[in-house]
């Protein structure tokens, strides 16, 4: 009677058995294990945005050009015009070319038709 009582207590909790083996191929599904579920992002062509901010930065020299010979004495109003379109013209190429740095060439040029030039199209 003694040995059917340890025969019944044995079968029903094994610590052996219950314990997962560290080389098993089960995979752990736990619910305390989270994995992050957030997409990489990759870096930035550095050579498009040097570019896009060069030319953000001569819009604004010419700007700047612009501004300075507004006051002048002797300056021609067919030179200042073409200095303030270079200057407004400027800024959308700028803004295309710093949405190839981040989105690539393709991705930024169909946004460009698929938006008809908005420039808030692709979130930039």
């Amino acid at each position: 009677m003694v040995e059917d009582k340890s025969n019944a207590n044995s079968s029903a909790f094994d610590p052996i058995k219950d314990v997962p083996s560290a080389t098993s191929s089960e995979p752990d599904n736990s619910p305390d294990m989270t994995e992050d579920e957030a997409p990489i992002s990759r870096a930035p062509n550095s050579a498009a945005l040097v570019l896009s901010w060069g030319v953000f930065s001569i819009g604004l020299y010419f700007f700047y050009a612009a501004g300075m010979g507004y006051y002048g004495d002797n300056v021609a109003e067919v030179k200042l015009a073409v200095t303030i379109l270079l200057a407004i013209l400027t800024i959308p190429v700028g803004i295309f070319l710093r949405r190839v740095a981040y989105q690539g060439f393709s991705k930024a040029f169909k946004d460009l038709l698929a938006s008809g030039g908005d420039s808030t199209a692709g979130g930039y």
